[in-house]
């Protein structure tokens, strides 16, 4: 899947291994990868959850958008996955980061639908 976010194209791609998932997103002025995590459901008092370990190359801060698609998916699957991330923005300010993560939040919720009408 793609998204335009602040003229710059995302891209969003989901591969099922079985029951899990490896999804890579990435874009921007310059892709590349930033941060690789691995999202595991679990039950802890009879309600799901998700531990995420992740790597993040020192100075990217791609590890916001790949623990949050890890973790939505884990926990709307009950899934192990892991996610990939590397976008890169030349100029772009603090408050702009802010509403960027907030759209980045509604582009995992489209991939997480258009992954169940496959169910």
């Amino acid at each position: 899947m793609k998204k335009k976010i602040f003229d710059q194209v995302i891209n969003c791609e989901v591969t099922r291994l079985g029951r899990d998932f490896a999804i890579c997103v990435y874009g921007g002025d310059e892709p590349h990868l930033g941060a690789l995590c691995l999202a595991v459901p679990y039950y802890k008092n009879e309600k799901l959850h998700a531990s995420v370990s992740t790597l993040v190359i020192p100075t990217h801060r791609d590890n916001v958008i790949a623990e949050l698609f890890a973790k939505r998916f884990a926990l709307a699957f009950n899934s192990n996955v892991s996610c990939s991330c590397g976008i890169h923005y030349d100029i772009i300010t603090s408050s702009e980061i802010e509403k960027f993560i907030l759209l980045m939040e509604l582009f995992a919720e489209e991939v997480i639908e258009k992954e169940r009408a496959y169910e």
